[in-house]
């Protein structure tokens, strides 16, 4: 019988016993198809979570850190697919955009973008342009543009433990970035789904789903209202 040990801190003392990852602490046993050769691109089936093919001895560590984390996921929740989405925001703050003043008397009359002293350093015919084109721009919502928020999400599904495999689908979603310009630039919008796809993997991870899992999904993720 060969045996093959390594320690592991985290996770305590694991063996290679004739073609099987033995792990100690919790008592489980991984079958392999081929004895102390093992990969850290191995995958497991997820039925029977046999290891499938084995390279070389040396990525051990790697494959038994893949097996611990996939075993982690003891709800055995899967990812069914995972997406971006633009949702119109139906409540936008726009007060910003408009600017009251008096033309004959070259004052403001109310503004939260500027003041007298940007009419001191800007002038005055600057100043109102810059709030003439802002009034524009808001009469201009609605038709020529809106506001929108990202989102990502994932569609899962959770055991019941009520057996033959059932399972409910559940969806998992960020609260996402609100208040975005509809006409921002396509790498404004490439820069806020990869900040929400962030923190979507986050929150999939804390439910024990294997990091590899998730990263695969994200690869293929659809960016809906592109």
């Amino acid at each position: 019988m060969e045996v093959i040990e390594l320690t592991d801190e985290k996770n305590g003392i694991h063996q290679i016993v004739d073609g099987r990852i033995m792990f100690g602490d919790a008592g489980i046993t991984l079958p392999l198809k081929d004895k102390g050769f093992v990969c850290h691109l191995c995958t497991m089936d997820e039925n029977t979570r046999l290891v499938d093919l084995a390279l070389k001895p040396e990525h051990l560590e790697q494959i038994i850190e893949g097996a611990t984390r996939y075993l982690g996921n003891k709800g055995g929740i899967k990812i069914e697919t995972i997406w971006t989405e633009r949702v119109e925001d139906d409540n936008p703050d726009l007060k910003w955009l408009r600017s009251l003043y008096d033309a004959d008397e070259k004052v403001i009359i109310s503004s939260m973008r500027y003041s007298d002293a940007n009419i001191k350093e800007y002038g005055w015919e600057q100043v109102k342009e810059w709030m003439d084109e802002d009034n524009e721009r808001l009469d201009a919502y609605g038709h020529d543009w809106n506001m929108v928020g990202i989102r990502a999400f994932a569609r899962i599904q959770i055991p019941t433990g009520m057996g033959n495999n059932s399972r409910m689908i559940h969806t998992v979603y960020t609260s996402g970035l609100w208040g975005i310009e509809s006409d921002s630039d396509a790498p404004y919008f490439k820069e806020v789904e990869d900040d929400e796809l962030d923190t979507l993997k986050t929150m999939l991870a804390s439910m024990g789903i294997p990091e590899a899992d998730i990263d695969r999904h994200i690869k293929v993720a659809d960016h809906k209202n592109e």
